[in-house]
């Protein structure tokens, strides 16, 4: 299905469809982004924790840094 409207949520951060699978990452309460994605009826849905360093990478690369040239 069409999901341009992840997108416009502010809880998330990025999204990338990879065939079948989407993979999201959000920040806010669980419960608020489940019931997000719950309106796109997944037939599959798991959450998995990020570390501190993905987190980092996730939020310099929103912010527009190439986080390549950041880590050298």
């Amino acid at each position: 299905g069409d999901l341009g409207g992840l997108g416009s949520c502010s809880s998330v951060i990025r999204w990338q469809r990879e065939g079948n699978f989407v993979r999201l990452t959000a920040h806010g309460s669980e419960k608020e982004i489940r019931a997000l994605l719950e309106q796109y009826e997944p037939e599959f849905l798991e959450e998995v924790p990020l570390s501190l360093e993905e987190i980092f990478i996730e939020e310099m690369e929103e912010e527009g840094y190439d986080i390549r040239k950041v880590l050298r």
